[in-house]
């Protein structure tokens, strides 16, 4: 008999990796068997014999094969004798232990990639590393090493070029910033997570095993510089070797995989197998046995390494009976008995199976079939590439049809766009709105209105065009009207408040695209106008600025800003800021929140904010000797940014007087109203409850208690929606509000009817252009039979109304005023410089600058801009503080076609008639 041939069976048999069984009586170690540190002692002649047998079976000459094996066992051969021990710095803390690991890393087995051991060479790297120290910051220069180990290979030049060419295919506008600023703070971010154990794992895994105690460091860093040369004075030399070989095992671990549902564990279905021939206590081979052994008895951690290692005597520190070759299969089956008994017991040699080679003939150990090599059992079909791959592709096609199954049919263009290629919009699911942008063809909103509205308006952009072809010394200025120009179906909009801003730009566009009289009207610029919609209550006003307003401006040279704005809402407020970083200015035309300005530089506000406001309630409450009761809603259940700013401001002024009261409702229509004639119930809320408010104080206030209603500025909106207010409950019912261009609504009926305001100022030069605005305004009620055809469509569709037919609201004139800045601020930069050709119009942050260069400190300077509205600069700020305010009353809310009278008025030089 062959004196090799048990000893290479009963390695065989523990080299392969069992199957996972389901039997019971595996349950201390499923699918997996444990593996002895195999000692064969025996003369040189002998151990050199199993060692070739060994390297024959695990790593053959493909010369010598008939067939080259696709796969082999993980395996590596160290001849321990030639390992030279040197604890001086820089050397391995365990030689022996490094040739392994570089033998084992090597990718010659057909596994699919190389064992990485990212853990041990951490340590070993760490062990080898002396730190430098600075006076003021120890940790410093280990912490940069660190970071230098853990970076990766490809330089970052690289990695940003790659970045930057994925980006520019995708986002060319966006590509430099991006590509300049993301590999910096991914890569700083990455190796911040992987220093506090959050990223890669070796860090938390090093803070959490039990060798060294690292629970006496503050952190990963204090630990890696006790694992140092410079600190290993003080610390345990055994217990620094002891981590190193954990980590090693760790590391082993890992790659072979040890739960169930992990790929790996099925795909590896041999034991890595490490052969160390000729140990001694010397060269430090049973020294890292020993290392080995007691991991494994402390931690009870499986691992799939099977040392076998050879020897010509067992050292006097190893208290092991040995066995015989001709009886290792017993042996190895007493071991594996008594195992769990003896490592619960920490014997000191509880993994240590121990086999002589003496007593045989030499010539027994030849081996005769050393041509015969082993390759690891076949992966089982369900963990081989391609089944993964098809059961990847099987699902995904599972999950793909379900879903395209649950999916509505698909409807390529829900908006109705793809007609127009001046409009672009998306439709909103949670809301069934289209929010976009237009300037032509593509309308928003329901109403006959609005929409005719806008109709128009695009007409006048056509007639822009043509004109530019005509005379192409004329430049064209494009404003973005920015409102909510739709709501969904089960909610009630204010489409009527928005048709009056459009229709005071309309009237602006058709007073500026004129072939004009005169050399001076035929410089002047011809105005073009975008429709956007934010969508209801400005719900989706980001967005619009996001992927509509914001690249328009980027492609059109000739969009100098935005007029309008919706309302105060912290969706618009989002907008204003990412206008504002887009470079846009925007002058807002009913906005009053006092936070605005401060969004963006910007933004210029056309009218008083809410401080003023306040203000102008409690004036005309003590000028009348009346009390204030402020209603206003529950501001945390219902977070409004307008109605928070408007309610502190009346709270300031309630300080210490008992004139001023605050009162909130959890609905309007539930509130305690005081019925008392001398108090005036002043409305703080949206024009969305005000019906409800309204109702309710008429309901529950006696005609001898009813206090004077007023509203504030939101109230505007249900002033403007004639429908809202054709309630015979209204009849005869008197309503205050504040106004916010009070001379606009108090021009009258005349400036409809005759083209005239109703009352001529004491300021001829300030009155010309509200009888500019009037004159506008009549020819569009009364057009004539030359004007375009949506023109009239949209004068006769405002005589049917049956709106305010005989005056007209403010929201006209603050949008016309909104479009004259910036029309008047193209005019003043292009006296200052010629204009060169292609750059007819200025840059938009130069018409931005030019509104605070309007001053209005001399009334007769030229440099005063002088609106419908009032006189209008931003030397003093951009929030329309200075901005005139009253308080109108309408005698009949039922009549539609009757004039508001003013009742109050302050910061104006002109008092109420």
């Amino acid at each position: 008999m062959n004196g090799l041939d048990p000893l290479l069976r009963e390695v065989r048999e523990l080299i392969d990796r069992p199957r996972w069984r389901w039997s019971e009586k595996h349950r201390d170690l499923r699918g997996e068997q444990a593996l002895p540190l195999l000692c064969l002692i025996g003369e040189p002649e002998a151990t050199k014999a199993v060692t070739e047998a060994l390297a024959a079976r695990l790593n053959p000459d493909p010369r010598g094969l008939d067939r080259v094996p696709s796969r082999l066992i993980p395996s590596a051969s160290v001849d321990a004798a030639l390992i030279t021990v040197d604890a001086g710095d820089g050397r391995p803390v365990l030689p022996l232990l490094n040739h392994l690991v570089k033998n084992l890393s090597s990718d010659r087995f057909g596994a699919g990639k190389e064992i990485p051991f990212h853990t041990f060479r951490l340590v070993d790297w760490l062990t080898r590393h002396r730190q430098s120290t600075l006076e003021r910051n120890q940790q410093a220069p280990l912490r940069s090493k660190l970071l230098e180990w853990y970076a990766p290979t490809s330089p970052e030049g690289e990695g940003t070029e790659l970045l930057s060419r994925m980006v520019g295919a995708v986002a060319p506008e966006k590509a430099l910033d991006l590509t300049r600023l993301m590999p910096r703070l991914l890569s700083r971010f990455g190796r911040w997570l992987w220093l506090r154990g959050l990223r890669g794992g070796e860090p938390r895994w090093l803070m959490r095993q039990r060798f060294m105690v690292p629970k006496h460091s503050a952190d990963f860093l204090g630990f890696a510089r006790r694992l140092t040369t410079d600190a290993r004075e003080n610390e345990n030399l055994e217990q620094l070797k002891l981590l190193l070989v954990r980590a090693f095992l760790r590391d082993l671990r890992r790659f072979y995989g040890t739960r169930t549902w992990w790929l790996r564990r099925w795909r590896r279905t041999a034991y890595l197998t490490a052969v160390l021939h000729g140990i001694t206590e010397v060269n430090g081979g049973w020294e890292l046995l020993h290392l080995i052994n007691d991991v494994r008895n402390q931690t009870g951690e499986h691992d799939p390494l099977l040392v076998i290692a050879t020897a010509t005597d067992l050292p006097d520190s190893l208290d092991v009976k040995p066995g015989s070759v001709r009886t290792i299969k017993e042996d190895v089956a007493d071991w594996k008995k008594y195992l769990p008994r003896r490592r619960q017991q920490f014997r000191p040699a509880a993994r240590f199976l121990v086999i002589r080679l003496d007593g045989e003939d030499p010539a027994s150990w030849h081996d005769a079939d050393s041509g015969r090599h082993w390759e690891p059992r076949k992966i089982p079909w369900f963990a081989r590439k391609p089944a993964v791959v098809a059961a990847v592709l099987l699902l995904l096609a599972g999950t793909g049809a379900s879903t395209m199954a649950m999916l509505p049919e698909p409807v390529p263009d829900p908006c109705g766009v793809a007609g127009f290629p001046e409009a672009g919009a998306v439709l909103m699911p949670e809301t069934g709105e289209c929010v976009g942008v237009s300037a032509g063809g593509y309308v928003f909103g329901s109403t006959g209105k609005l929409r005719k509205a806008q109709e128009a308006v695009f007409e006048q952009n056509e007639i822009a065009e043509r004109l530019h072809e005509t005379n192409p010394d004329r430049s064209i200025v494009t404003l973005v009207y920015f409102a909510e120009l739709t709501h969904p179906d089960t909610r009630e909009g204010t489409d009527d408040a928005e048709a009056e801003e459009v229709t005071g730009l309309l009237i602006q566009q058709s007073q500026y695209n004129t072939v004009g009289n005169s050399t001076e009207d035929a410089l002047n610029p011809l105005l073009r106008i975008v429709v956007a919609n934010g969508g209801y209550q400005m719900r989706h006003a980001r967005r619009t600025v996001d992927r509509f307003i914001a690249p328009l401006a980027e492609r059109d040279p000739t969009v100098m800003g935005v007029v309008g704005g919706g309302r105060s809402v912290t969706q618009t407020e989002s907008a204003i800021g990412a206008l504002g970083a887009f470079g846009i200015p925007i002058v807002a035309t009913t906005l009053t929140g006092d936070s605005l300005p401060a969004l963006s530089p910007l933004y210029f506000q056309m009218v008083a904010g809410n401080r003023p406001q306040a203000r102008l309630v409690a004036e005309y409450a003590a000028a009348t000797g009346r009390t204030v009761t402020v209603y206003h809603p529950d501001l945390v259940q219902e977070p409004d940014q307008y109605l928070s700013t408007l309610h502190d401001r009346f709270a300031e002024l309630a300080h210490g007087r008992s004139s001023i009261r605050l009162r909130q409702w959890r609905t309007p229509s539930t509130v305690e109203v005081d019925c008392r004639a001398d108090d005036i119930a002043f409305y703080a809320g949206r024009e969305t409850g005000f019906t409800d408010f309204l109702n309710h104080v008429l309901d529950g206030c006696p005609a001898t208690g009813k206090p004077t209603i007023i509203g504030d500025d939101a109230v505007t909106r249900f002033i403007a929606q004639g429908e809202s207010r054709r309630s015979d409950r209204f009849s005869n019912v008197s309503l205050g509000y504040v106004s916010l261009a009070n001379r606009v609504v108090l021009a009258g009926s005349s400036c409809v009817s005759e083209g005239k305001p109703a009352v001529a100022g004491s300021d001829p030069d300030g009155q010309r252009p509200l009888t500019i605005f009037c004159a506008g305004l009549r020819g569009l009620y009364s057009p004539r039979d030359d004007r375009p055809a949506g023109w009239q469509a949209f004068g006769a569709e405002l005589a049917a109304h049956g709106g305010n037919r005989r005056w007209t609201g403010e929201r006209v004139g603050t949008a016309y005023d909104a479009a004259g800045l910036y029309l008047t601020a193209v005019n003043r930069n292009k006296l200052r410089a010629v204009p060169e050709a292609g750059k007819l119009a200025p840059n938009r942050a130069t018409v931005a600058q030019e509104f605070r260069e309007f001053d209005c400190s001399d009334s007769m300077s030229a440099a005063c801009f002088k609106g419908v509205s009032g006189r209008i600069d931003f030397r003093a700020g951009r929030d329309g503080a200075d901005r005139p305010l009253a308080v109108v009353t309408i005698d009949d809310i039922t009549a539609v076609d009757a004039n508001p009278v003013c009742t109050f008025r302050f910061q104006d030089s002109a008092p109420c008639p």
